[in-house]
């Protein structure tokens, strides 16, 4: 398995401006975040970032969501990208609250986020977690700066963490 090429301050722009205009436009009922990492695996060596509407064909189809997004895309496109603190994310569950919080909060911007759900995944071969938050770091347009670990992470995946972050010369935030 391979991970996409992320670009987190990409990312991180789009997620500026879809909660920006969803300000202007929508009253209730809608939540922005990151989604965590799930598309792919991928050989592409470019980078991608996904901006997606929803989880339901109701919400895919709807045009205003659709100009929405349309325009947040436009604006992250055509502003220079932000200064941010590129991270990877371990925990959390598929919308990732945490670390969506944590952009406007810590200055941080993600492209990588490996849920709890996929940390579950991966009990009984600690060593394919390892393969994969090793290409979340290295499969970034931007370098990788931090890991942040979110709310209770099994002890073998924050020695996997700890170790990565070692090796690479990363911040962890446990």
């Amino acid at each position: 398995m391979r991970l996409a090429v992320a670009n987190p301050p990409i990312a991180l722009s789009i997620l500026r401006a879809l909660t920006e205009i969803s300000r202007q436009y929508i009253t209730s009922g809608i939540e922005i975040t990151y989604e965590v990492t799930h598309h792919g695996p991928t050989e592409l060596n470019k980078p991608i970032t996904f901006a997606e509407i929803g989880s339901s064909p109701a919400e895919w189809s709807h045009k205003p969501y659709q100009e929405i997004v349309a325009k947040a895309v436009y604006i992250a496109l055509s502003e220079n990208p932000p200064e941010c603190i590129s991270s990877v994310g371990i925990g959390g569950g598929h919308y990732a609250h945490q670390f969506t919080e944590r952009v406007f909060t810590a200055g941080e911007c993600y492209g990588h986020i490996l849920s709890r759900h996929v940390v579950k995944e991966f009990r009984d071969a600690p060593e394919r977690f390892e393969y994969i938050l090793r290409q979340a770091v290295m499969r970034s347009a931007v370098t990788t700066k931090r890991i942040v670990l979110e709310g209770k992470t099994p002890s073998y995946i924050k020695q996997i963490a700890r170790s990565v972050a070692n090796n690479y010369g990363l911040e962890l935030l446990e």
